[in-house]
């Protein structure tokens, strides 16, 4: 975030897409994580479609992601 947060923000990346869990199962449920939650890798560039990742391409509009919460409010409710 230190890197690309300003450049992801300014491109339109919201904190859910980013760092969203699902609100009771937490980071149980990939299928809810926000892209990035599932790994640690760093992030080596960002986009307004889509950031990359050691060997991956995350997606921001990704058909059938739902969205939760972000991970720092999981458990809070």
């Amino acid at each position: 975030m230190d890197e690309f947060g300003p450049e992801a923000d300014r491109l339109g990346w919201d904190t859910i897409t980013l760092f969203g869990v699902h609100p009771q199962a937490g980071t149980i449920r990939g299928d809810w994580s926000g892209v990035l939650m599932p790994c640690s890798y760093p992030v080596f560039e960002v986009t307004e479609a889509y950031l990359k990742k050691h060997l991956w391409t995350s997606w921001k509009r990704k058909p059938g992601r739902y969205r939760g919460v972000v991970v720092w409010e999981f458990g809070n409710r």
